[in-house]
């Protein structure tokens, strides 16, 4: 059975700096190490690393702005796949 798990990337912040955008998004989407930057600056950020069967394979990154319209605004943010992923494709 595949084990999925979703980790604190702030608590993991050298495994998460590890995975990088491709070349051809450079410029056009944040990168891993902006968004833990900007995380740290902003605590309505929540940056995940994304683990599946203890291989980490990717990063997220959502926040909720809790005053915003009658429930909050929840954003779910900057999503980044490794290679081992999108092989399987």
């Amino acid at each position: 059975m595949t084990k999925i798990e979703f980790i604190n990337a702030k608590e993991f912040r050298e495994e998460a700096l590890k995975l990088h955008i491709s070349e051809s998004q450079k410029g056009t989407i944040e990168t891993v190490e902006e968004c833990l930057n900007e995380a740290d600056e902003l605590e309505l950020w929540k940056p995940i690393l994304i683990s599946i069967d203890d291989v980490y394979v990717g990063f997220a990154m959502f926040g909720l702005w809790i005053y915003e319209g009658d429930h909050g605004r929840l954003w779910l943010d900057r999503f980044l796949s490794t290679s081992i992923i999108k092989a399987k494709d």
